[in-house]
């Protein structure tokens, strides 16, 4: 393979927690119910889909802005300064930099959430490029828009290309539109392991398995 395709969130760092701690300290201070149940509906959503539908699910006087500025400052000082990168990712990445192959992050987190936390841990500079599902007006439920837009970023055919994903909701999406798709093991996707072991062309259990 000529490039490699990177979710970011459960896939190279151990950061799903973030947004479930995040939400449910939010819900807390709102004193909404529901938490759990509701944070699985909204796995999927982008930012801005979760906090329209917090909103319009308990009118709440607030504005998307609001909501988000409120969301924003909790889930960006855990990035930059808890969020780990999964075991065995540096070395992985260093190894695939060297080998030359071109590698892009394509995710569904905002720039000024990750951007610290990648310096921090030593990702920027291995990168080709890092991309966002709001940058291109996407999601990963729906369309490939954002795999797509990093194939073209690094001049590559799709069949040129691995992705790596941890959920669900993108596996699907990429065998959809014909993508090779490698799943990452992630704790908040166990309940769909048996879904993912069947979509995807191979399941890694630890990032120290992959050869």
């Amino acid at each position: 393979m000529k490039g490699y395709i990177f979710d970011l969130d459960g896939t190279l760092l151990d950061s799903q927690w973030v947004w479930k701690s995040s939400t449910v300290e939010i819900f807390e201070e709102l004193r909404l119910p529901d938490v759990d149940e509701l944070y699985l509906e909204m796995r999927s959503f982008s930012l801005e889909e979760a906090n329209d539908f917090i909103i319009e699910r308990f009118q709440l006087p607030y504005t998307r802005e609001e909501m988000i500025e409120r969301v924003s400052v909790k889930v960006k000082e855990k990035y930059d300064h808890l969020v780990k990168a999964k075991d065995g990712v540096l070395e992985k990445l260093k190894a695939f930099h060297e080998a030359k192959i071109k590698m892009v992050i394509a995710t569904a987190s905002e720039k000024e959430f990750i951007l610290g936390c990648l310096d921090r841990l030593g990702i920027t500079d291995l990168m080709d490029h890092i991309i966002t599902t709001s940058e291109y007006n996407t999601n990963k439920k729906d369309e490939a828009v954002i795999y797509d837009a990093a194939c073209k970023l690094m001049h590559l055919n799709k069949e040129e290309v691995i992705v790596f994903e941890d959920a669900l909701h993108a596996i699907e999406t990429l065998k959809k539109n014909g993508y090779r798709v490698y799943a990452i093991e992630d704790d908040d996707e166990i309940d769909h392991r048996q879904q993912i072991q069947q979509l995807a062309d191979r399941y890694i259990r630890d990032w120290n398995e992959f050869c």
